[in-house]
């Protein structure tokens, strides 16, 4: 168990699955990535959970997700060595379901920006580091140092490996809150097909002093 005193980082049990599905729809709700996907706020309320719990499936066959004590946020990794998406655990998450599930527009929106997402990652953050798919803090628990927290964790797993930790965000006020936790801007940008705005960000590791 890792993290500070108020706030520890456990790994997220199986059983939690769905109930950390459901926390991310909620923090994503407003997020202009999901309104580009799911245009209806209903709709967008009802199938977000479905996207992610595929999402935190996958995150789960590696044994990368994490969560506090009170299941107040949860962080989705990829840690070096998985960082490319085979079939066989994609199946394993239910990953070839979600189209069927959220709708094959949705889907194919979500698809064609990680599609421009992806060889921007593989290119900047080098062959191994660590990658989070996916943070999200439940909306009714924000500025208390949740978010943070789970980055911090993240992160000094990648300084003990001494490996960049790399994430994404179609958010500009994020921005700010990543740089606070270490990292750097690496590319601000347009997703072509979506003409949604983007930032890729790295932190780069800081290797514990002997």
């Amino acid at each position: 168990m890792t993290g500070s005193a108020e706030l520890p980082v456990v790994p997220l049990s199986h059983g939690h699955i769905p109930k950390a599905s459901q926390l991310l729809g909620r923090a994503f709700q407003n997020d202009l990535l999901a309104r580009y996907m799911f245009p209806d706020p209903g709709k967008r309320a009802k199938l977000l959970p479905i996207h992610f719990e595929a999402i935190v499936r996958y995150g789960f066959l590696a044994e990368k997700v994490w969560t506090t004590t009170g299941d107040e946020g949860v962080i989705v990794c990829q840690p070096p060595g998985h960082l490319e998406m085979d079939s066989e655990s994609m199946v394993k998450a239910g990953m070839m379901k979600v189209s069927a599930r959220i709708g094959r527009g949705a889907a194919e929106r979500f698809e064609n920006v990680v599609k421009h997402m992806e060889p921007l990652r593989l290119r900047d953050a080098g062959a191994k580091h660590w990658y989070v798919m996916v943070i999200g803090v439940d909306p009714s628990k924000r500025g208390l140092g949740i978010g943070s927290t789970l980055l911090k964790h993240v992160s000094s797993l990648a300084d003990l490996e001494v490996v960049p930790t790399y994430l994404e965000t179609g958010q500009p006020e994020n921005v700010l809150f990543y740089q606070k936790t270490g990292f750097k801007v690496v590319i601000e940008g347009i997703e072509p097909t979506s003409g949604l705005r983007f930032w890729t960000l790295k932190r780069e590791p800081r290797p514990p002093k002997p």
